[in-house]
């Protein structure tokens, strides 16, 4: 199994939360991660900021495809701006190829996250278990056309 974790990545100093800004992928997917034939993948994004983040195609911050399992944790984030410009998931995007799905969003903001197709924040295409839990969050203005 791969972790990865996003938290704190500049700074010991707990007051300090990640910045993922401005990123762009002329790739097709994830402007921060994209993960394909992997097993199994356990990923938290904790107390970071990510905003105007652009995949050219699938998933705005996140992209996941040929992955086996995998958990998505964000936790006291604030999301802003980010988008698919071409495909779907705003924020994670997450192929029909995939199973075992399972995504936390808890206590963050989200606002003006957009897909061309599906899935203004969060596209799960899988056949398999698919899981999207959202617990004390404010979500505003997720858009697909």
């Amino acid at each position: 199994m791969t972790a990865i974790k996003f938290d704190q990545l500049y700074s010991t100093d707990p007051t300090v939360t990640s910045y993922f800004g401005n990123l762009n992928t002329n790739n097709n997917h994830g402007a921060l991660m994209h993960a394909e034939v992997v097993n199994e993948v356990q990923i938290q994004m904790l107390k970071a900021t990510a905003e105007s983040n652009t995949a050219k195609n699938h998933g705005g911050l996140f992209s996941f495809d040929n992955v086996g399992k995998y958990t998505l944790t964000i936790d006291q984030c604030t999301i802003t701006g980010n988008s698919a410009t071409f495909g779907s998931g705003g924020l994670v995007y997450s192929s029909s190829t995939t199973s075992d799905t399972k995504v936390y969003i808890s206590r963050t903001t989200t606002l003006n996250n957009n897909a061309k197709t599906d899935g203004g924040l969060v596209y799960l295409g899988g056949t398999n278990v698919n899981w999207l839990t959202i617990d004390s969050s404010k979500l505003q203005t997720q858009m697909s056309s």
